[in-house]
Parts: C-alpha cells; sequence; structure tokens
C-alpha cells in the first residue's frame, strides 16, 4: 500500500549542475545550487546589459531588485525548480528549437528574465514580482531540515516551444529524470449543467432542446458552471422552476450524480516530476494509445499529484514556427525584433483581421484589438488582459481613454493605475 505522510507538501526535484557550467561560472567545489543560480543571474544580467536592456536602470536598482527575489527564493526554497526550468530552456535553444518568450506571471521576475526562461524586460515594462511568487501564498513548511511548499501554490511557469520539436523536449526531460516522470492523467466530471440536462432527457424524456433549455439556467461565470447547490440556493429561474415537485425531485437526482467522473484523458502539455522515484511512489497507468504509442500517466488527477511532485508545462505553439520560418526568409533574427517598431502597431491599428496572430486572431481579443488599436507593446499586454470575462465589459471604456488620454477618475490613489 503507498504512504502519503507529507501529502500536498512538495520538495523539488534535485537538479544538478554540471561541472562544465560550474567551470564556467568560476564556482567553488563548496558552491551550492544557490550560489549557481546567482552566478547564472549575475552573468545574464551583464550580457543583457550589454545589449541594451534596463535602459532607465542603474546597477544599484537592479542588484536591489535582485536582493528581494533572492530573499524570497530563500524562504522558499526555490533555487531547483528555477534551475530547472533553466536547464531546459537552455538546452531547447541549444538545439535550435525556437522558444516563447515567456507568459503568465514569470515575467515578472528579473531573475528569470536574466536566465533566459524570459525574454521580456520587467523593469522596462514595470512588471511585479510578487505575482511570480509569493511567500504567504506558497506556505513553505520545513520538516527534518527539508524545506516543503505547498504542491497547489508552488511556482509554475509555461514554456513554449515550436510545434514541430516539443517532442524532443519532453524526452529530453525524461532523460534527465529517468525514472522520476510522468504524464498526467485529467478527469472528467459531470458538472452541475451537464448532469441536469442528462437526467431530465432519461427521467423526464425530455428532447435535447428541452432538457438544454432547463440546463442553460445553470450559469457559468468566470469559465466555472455554478454547482447545483449554489443555484438551487441562488439562482432565481432555478428557484421559480423547483417550484413543481415533479421537477424537485429531478433535480434532487441530478445532484447526486453531480461531479461524477465520466472518463479520463491525458494533460496535453504537463509533465509530472517527482523528488522521489515513481516507482513505488505514484500509481501510474497506460493511457489511449496515440499515434501507435501508449504513454505511462499517472493515475492520479492534476489536482491530486500537485500534492506529490511539480508539474512543468511544456507547450507546443505553432505561431512560434511561423514566426521563426518568416524571420529566417528574410534573414533576422528572432531576438533582435524591436517589440516598439511603431510599423508593428500601425499594421495592427490599420486592420480588421488578424488571421495567424497567435491569442488575437478570433474572438473577443480580436475585437478588443479592432477597437483599442495598441500602440505599443502595453497595450497589446492590455488588450489580452482585458479580453476576460468580467473585465471586458470596459473594453470600449479602454478603448476611448486609448484614443483620447481622458481618463474618469475613479479612485486618486490608483487612478494614474487604471
Amino acid at each position: 500500500a503507498l504512504s502519503f505522510p507529507n501529502l500536498g507538501l512538495v520538495r523539488f526535484p534535485t537538479v544538478t549542475v554540471s561541472d562544465e557550467d560550474r567551470t564556467a561560472l568560476k564556482l567553488k567545489p563548496t558552491a551550492t545550487n544557490r550560489d549557481a543560480l546567482r552566478a547564472l543571474a549575475w552573468a545574464g544580467y551583464q550580457s543583457r546589459r550589454a545589449k541594451g536592456w534596463f535602459k532607465g536602470f542603474t546597477e544599484a536598482q537592479v542588484v536591489e531588485r535582485f536582493k528581494g527575489e533572492f530573499a524570497t527564493f530563500d524562504k522558499t526554497a526555490v533555487h531547483d525548480y528555477l534551475l530547472l526550468v533553466w536547464d531546459i530552456v537552455r538546452w531547447a535553444e541549444q538545439q535550435g528549437i525556437v522558444t516563447g518568450w515567456g507568459r503568465g506571471s514569470a515575467g515578472g521576475s528579473l531573475t528569470n528574465a536574466c536566465l533566459g526562461i524570459t525574454k521580456v524586460d520587467p523593469l522596462r515594462y514595470g512588471l511585479d514580482f510578487p505575482r511570480f511568487i509569493s511567500e504567504a501564498r506558497m506556505k513553505p513548511v520545513v520538516k527534518d531540515g527539508v524545506t516543503y511548499v505547498d504542491g497547489k501554490s508552488a511556482p509554475d511557469i509555461d514554456m513554449d516551444f515550436q510545434y514541430g520539436r516539443r517532442a524532443d523536449v519532453v524526452r529530453y526531460v525524461e532523460a534527465k529524470y529517468a525514472g522520476h516522470t510522468a504524464k498526467i492523467s485529467t478527469r472528467m466530471e459531470l458538472t452541475g449543467k451537464m448532469a441536469l440536462k442528462d437526467t431530465l432527457k432519461v427521467y423526464a424524456g425530455y428532447d435535447e432542446n428541452r432538457a438544454k433549455q432547463v440546463s442553460d439556467m445553470i450559469e457559468a461565470r468566470f469559465g466555472k458552471v455554478q454547482s447545483l447547490h449554489e443555484a438551487r440556493e441562488k439562482n432565481v429561474d432555478i428557484q421559480t422552476w423547483l417550484k413543481t415537485p415533479e421537477h424537485a425531485r429531478y433535480y434532487a437526482i441530478a445532484m447526486a450524480i453531480e461531479g461524477l467522473a465520466i472518463g479520463k484523458g491525458q494533460h496535453p502539455s504537463g509533465v509530472f516530476i517527482g523528488y522521489l522515484p515513481i516507482e513505488g511512489n505514484i500509481p501510474v497507468e497506460l493511457a489511449k494509445e496515440k499515434d501507435g504509442v501508449r504513454e505511462v500517466v499517472t493515475s492520479y488527477d492534476m489536482e491530486t499529484v500537485a500534492g506529490l511532485g511539480i508539474k512543468v508545462d511544456i507547450l507546443a505553439v505553432r505561431s512560434l514556427d511561423l514566426v521563426a520560418n518568416t524571420a529566417a526568409l528574410i534573414g533576422k533574427a528572432v531576438d533582435d525584433i524591436d517589440l516598439e517598431d511603431p510599423s508593428i502597431y500601425a499594421y495592427l491599428q490599420s486592420r480588421d483581421t488578424y488571421v495567424g496572430l497567435f491569442q488575437i486572431e478570433d474572438g473577443v481579443t480580436k475585437e478588443a484589438t479592432r477597437k483599442i488599436g495598441p500602440r505599443h507593446l502595453t497595450d497589446l499586454s492590455a488588450v489580452l488582459a482585458i479580453s476576460r470575462p468580467g473585465a471586458m465589459k470596459y473594453i470600449d471604456q479602454f478603448a476611448a481613454y486609448v484614443k483620447t488620454g481622458v481618463i474618469k477618475p475613479f479612485y486618486p490613489a490608483i487612478d494614474t493605475i487604471l
């Protein structure tokens, strides 16, 4: 029988910095992984400063930012995790695999930028580090001299690679941490909306359209479907429908089956890496066959394995292939493209369609781009941020501000932020 005395507390996998790297960094034989991370970050800073990064910031300001980040790293013991991600991205680039410029909260870390994990200057764009790692949120715990973190709050850096080479990156990780990796299974569950619709079709004899009319009264907010219990307590339409005793009986059946697992799948990008070997510690099984291969996946889903190890997201992005191939055709290095070149934004402002442009080619983001007409990278970031449930109702208001520069005062302390 498997036993998990520290379930929920995660110890990061052991990462070894090669002798070659240690020599290049001029590390002493007694140097720790923390020392290696500091040396890598500082070397990365110097090379990027030479390329024109960090304009308007003194070295003293940069050092102060580093000190703040490393104080958090020391308290949360994430040095090995950062080295693990650095090693994967570095290896990919050494193989000529095109990598993304980073996404999400990882972009707020100066250390990530200097390690090459992300490729956007967080100082220039005012990106906040605590969004990436917060000591309070990670809740480090020291047991028997070992620092663990809350698995569900551990850092999770998404890594983008060109579509045609993602498999190579996964194989590298599996070889580097042989015996400690597996793909991750996913579990599909009956939402309240699905449970109610199926119940009405099976027990009440409703056809698809009639059952859907009722189940559509169950609201979905921010991508999360309202539970049947919550709907019964707060949803006026459902409360009215439930006044019929027969309807209440069907609803009770739906509540009984809500949350039941109806199928299993495989996480499209996640790879589990454990501090302990998989064998004898994590139950695994074979996934469904795909392209003649049946991969080993964890029997536990993503939520459960988060308490046993880390998940690294290795994503394949077709637009990276497109960008790399296009840059090669014109003889330009992708990293040399000026993200503030006015021609980029003149193009975005003059178009109604953005076919082939990742994240803005369709849906709400397309409409937001068209209305806002981004003038620089910060505007384009705002387009992506505002094109989400809740925020998107302010698109027209933000577009008006971009065009006029006039903001409706809200509260003096945050007007400039807004």
